[in-house]
Parts: structure tokens; sequence; C-alpha cells
């Protein structure tokens, strides 16, 4: 009975405790606090979220292997770097000034800092194409890796949807290999048929997301690609209001539960 009564109070508070969650978007055309990008940096934090101090998000650039950045790159632009999807939407713009062989690449780490780990993220990767003219490029985004809070990375299968199985062959969604890659004879993108998304499941908080562009194409030329806006739910945590209550709702039934056998004993003798 003790044992009964016990796990009841416990059900009890854990019911009470009211959880809450916000939706959160880093949107490139407007950039919170009005935060910047600049030119050529290659790291950067960002508070999009109002009910969360400090910075939510870190985004961090890397070029491994002899690639190098074009000069002033990366931007936050709606307009440099050539005519990635029509130019109508501001975004993270990544343009290489070589891709040496197989072996460089470009990493992208897009860090959640919420102790408690982000659910629900989705994203673009823009203008992912190929070319077999004067370039001769291949884009590929490959080792996706989503590290989950409190485990190791590469454990968190995601999801990814290509906007044109034309422009871009898609294996491997919702396994840890997933990868997308732009076709040849394929010729570069002036639209949305690049676009390739990745977004997490709504039931494993997630603490980072990265990814690798490289160039599996016959030559080196520079390329782009871009990161469009990043949206996400923070994991829900307990409001402290309704914590207390659920706390004080148990420890009224906790004590009540305790007069009961004391007022028996009296009644008897």
């Amino acid at each position: 009975m003790q044992n009964f009564i016990r796990t009841l109070l416990i059900v009890t508070a854990l019911k009470a405790l009211t959880m809450t969650s916000s939706a959160v978007v880093l949107d490139w055309s407007s950039l919170p606090g009005g935060a910047t990008w600049a030119s050529g940096s290659l790291s950067n934090s960002f508070d999009p979220d109002a009910t969360n101090a400090g910075n939510d998000i870190t985004i961090a650039v890397q070029a491994n292997g002899g690639v190098a950045f074009s000069a002033g790159y990366p931007v936050n632009s709606s307009t440099v770097g050539g005519t990635i999807a029509n130019n109508d939407a501001s975004s993270l713009r990544l343009r290489t000034a070589t891709m040496i062989d197989t072996n460089g690449s470009v990493s992208v780490t897009i860090t959640f800092n919420y102790a408690q780990g982000v659910n629900n993220v989705s994203f673009s990767i823009l203008d992912v194409d190929a070319s077999t003219g004067d370039s001769g490029y291949v884009d590929r985004i490959s080792s996706i890796t989503a590290t989950p809070v409190g485990g190791p990375a590469n454990s968190v299968a995601l999801t990814g949807v290509n906007a044109s199985s034309t422009v871009t062959t898609l294996t491997g969604s919702g396994t840890l290999g997933m990868e997308v890659q732009g076709n040849l004879p394929a010729s570069g993108v002036t639209d949305h048929t690049g676009d390739f998304t990745i977004s997490s499941d709504a039931t494993t908080p997630i603490t980072s997301i990265t990814f690798t562009w490289n160039n599996p194409g016959p030559q080196f030329d520079p390329q782009i690609i871009a990161l469009g806006n990043i949206s996400f739910t923070a994991a829900p945590v307990p409001e402290i209001g309704s914590s207390l209550g659920a706390l004080a709702t148990c420890g009224g039934l906790f004590a009540a539960w305790r007069r009961r056998p004391a007022r028996r004993d009296l009644a008897v003798a």
C-alpha cells in the first residue's frame, strides 16, 4: 500500500509539471539584434530565441585538405556569388577558390547552445548541383552527423529531402549514411531545384549537426553552395512556477498520507 501511494504521489507531481517549448528560426535576412556575419569570418553565434539567455546557435565553417575560400567568403547575402536560388533570399554563401581533389572539403557545424538540446531542426542547403561545362564540378553533401544530448556523434538518423531527383541523387535518407550529390550531366541550377533539406525528429534532442561539402567531379574549379534559414524547437523544460505548484501539491498529499497512520494509532489507544 505504501509503495502504491508513493507511486501515486510521484505520478501526480510529474503530471502537474507544465512543459514548455519554443519554435525558433535563424533568418539570414533578419539576424537577431542587428547581428551580422562579417564577410570572410568562419564562426559566428546568434541569439534568435528571446526566451533563452545568451547565444542560442553557433555556426562554424572550416576548409580542409588544401581547400581555400574565395576572397570575402563565407558571406551572408542575397545577391553575391551568382544566381543561387534566383537571388530571392538571404543565405550564408560558401564559395571555394578551388576544390583541390576529393580529399579537400568544407565542413559546416551547427551547434545548439541548449543544455536540454533541440528538436525539429530543419534547414536547406542551396545550389547543390553539377556541371560538365568548363568547371566540371560535382557538389556532394555527406558525413551528415547529429549529436544527441549525452550521446555519441553520428548516433541519430536524420531525414533528407532533395528538391529534384533530376538535379541531385539522394541516398540513405533516415539512416546514418545519408548523402546527396549533384547529377552529371546536369548543368548548374539557378532555382530551388538544387535545394537539399535536412531535418531531425521531434523526440530525440540534439546539440549539433555537422555536414561536409566536397567535389568528386572531374575538375576542381570554384564552387558555391549556401546555407539557408535554420529552424528548430527548443526541447521542453519545466516552467518554474508550475514546478513549484506541482511540488507543493505533492508535498500536501505526502503530508496527509503521513498523518493518517498517526490518527489510527490514537483511536486504537
